[in-house]
């Protein structure tokens, strides 16, 4: 069975959309698909232009086929904040992904993509029976705005992969039929998490402090994600030390300034480190932190981290806020300490429990990690070729 896995992205990029669209496209080349990766050729930052393999980057062990499409790179322009830029870079990539498409003219490939604007053309092929090939439209949100007006189009395609029970919901009352809408979780590589250092070495081999209990966050530092909250929760804790890992520059100067605003000294940005890198800082931890905020609907409903299953990998006790999305994963008391969200001494509240119960935080820690192994991307492509095959 072939696969055309259609992404509207940079390649390489530090966003962890990417990241997961390689680790699938690796699973699903080991379970015996012959999977090409089409993505538009544009231009890139400074620092992922220096990367020449981007196998080795991903920590991608099965190589699949790369395509470059050429499309309206718009970069420069979209620096000016308007979306129009950023929509008209999609339309292109869709225009030149159909294209090609149309050109192979092949009922043998199944055809994946994360790209809403992809999925609808894929779509109104299917209806027009222009398409015989079999569709599968990846979903990590619920349109918005004008987009919301194309969703009847969706319920042409074969199905809809979703990540959380209320993004299920969300399709199937726009009218996409039930059985067409699967969820599936995001996953963790669980190779990366065999013969790494304890604790003290991965500290040592990061030149952080051996003495202070540690709290550490990876991933980017979005308000929607709870940063904000995790930086006053460090005001509540000055003896233990916090540790953001990720983020853009921009955002980067964003937490830095509400670090210096409330004079905190015992939290370090460490900056964007390569995928390769995370699970160390994850084992130089004694808690994790998934601090999710209730305010966005991303947060709350759609999202399926990437961090929390690394989390649990990595063996170390994870202190979330209790919003559903991460519910659906996480239980208090069981795999996680879950707490009241958007409040700093309630987060606050849950590091000092786990550090001040070190027997519990220990049975918690091997209980996610026990659970994640559910959650890997080759049993998440497994979940998908059954679809497929269906």
């Amino acid at each position: 069975m072939k696969m055309i896995y259609l992404a509207n992205a940079r390649v390489p990029s530090e966003k962890a959309h990417v990241y997961q669209i390689f680790k699938m496209c690796e699973a699903f080349s080991q379970n015996s698909l012959d999977v090409e990766l089409w993505y538009p050729c544009r231009y890139n930052t400074p620092e992922m232009e220096r990367i020449k393999d981007v196998f080795n980057y991903y920590d991608v062990s099965t190589p699949f086929r790369l395509k470059a499409l050429p499309c309206c790179d718009l970069l420069i322009l979209q620096r000016f904040s308007n979306p129009i830029w950023a929509v008209a870079q999609s339309i292109s990539f869709a225009l030149q992904a159909l294209k090609h498409i149309k050109d192979i003219n092949s009922e043998e490939f199944v055809l994946y993509t994360r790209d809403l604007w992809i999925a609808i053309w894929l779509a109104v092929w299917k209806q027009q029976d222009r398409l015989k090939n079999t569709i599968i439209f990846e979903a990590h949100t619920f349109p918005e705005g004008i987009r919301r007006r194309w969703m009847p189009k969706l319920r042409y395609l074969d199905h809809i992969v979703v990540l959380t029970k209320s993004l299920q919901s969300y399709f199937i009352r726009a009218g996409v039929p039930d059985f067409k809408v699967q969820i599936a979780p995001d996953g963790v590589d669980l190779r990366l998490y065999k013969n790494l250092p304890d604790k003290e070495e991965a500290r040592q081999k990061l030149q952080l402090s051996l003495e202070k209990k540690l709290v550490a966050y990876t991933g980017h530092l979005y308000s929607w994600k709870g940063v904000d909250t995790l930086i006053e929760s460090a005001g509540l804790l000055p003896k233990v030390q916090f540790l953001l890992v990720g983020g853009t520059k921009i955002d980067q100067q964003r937490v830095n300034k509400l670090i210096q605003k409330q004079g905190l000294s015992n939290v370090q940005l460490a900056g964007y480190k390569p995928p390769s890198k995370i699970p160390f800082y994850l084992m130089s931890a004694d808690v994790l932190i998934l601090p999710n905020s209730t305010y966005a609907t991303i947060s709350r409903e759609y999202t399926s981290p990437l961090k929390l299953f690394e989390y649990m990998a990595a063996k170390r006790t994870i202190v979330a806020t209790n919003v559903p999305s991460i519910r659906e994963v996480l239980h208090d008391g069981k795999n996680a300490i879950l707490v009241e969200p958007d409040r700093p001494v309630a987060l606050a509240e849950g590091i000092k429990r786990v550090l001040d119960n070190p027997e519990i935080a220990s049975s918690i820690a091997i209980r996610a990690r026990k659970d994640v192994e559910n959650y890997t991307w080759e049993e998440r492509s497994k979940k998908i070729l059954q679809l497929i095959n269906r």
